[in-house]
C-alpha cells in the first residue's frame, strides 16, 4: 500500500513528547 507520505523525508522537533510524539509515530505510520 502506498501513500502521499511514502519515501519522504520529515523533519519534525519536539518528539519526545506530547502532540510531538503522537505526530511522529503517526508520520511513521504512514510511511514518512
Amino acid at each position: 500500500m502506498s501513500g502521499p507520505l511514502d519515501g519522504r523525508t520529515v523533519v519534525l522537533t519536539g518528539a519526545s513528547s506530547g502532540i510531538g510524539r503522537v505526530a511522529a509515530r503517526e508520520l511513521h505510520a504512514r510511511g514518512a
